[in-house]
């Protein structure tokens, strides 16, 4: 059964700081119901 989404109205921006990248932003889409509208790769970070 699908989690229902949360009521939230709207978010402004996150920033995630994780040591799997991966994981977090499967969770924040898939869990709960996130969207990605841009993504910011750093290349002298080697991270998104």
């Amino acid at each position: 059964m699908p989690t229902p989404p949360l009521p939230l109205s709207g978010v402004h921006h996150v920033a995630l700081i994780t040591a799997d990248y991966s994981r977090a932003k499967r969770f924040y889409l898939d869990v709960l119901g996130a969207e990605v509208l841009n993504e910011s790769y750093r290349v002298e970070r080697d991270s998104y």
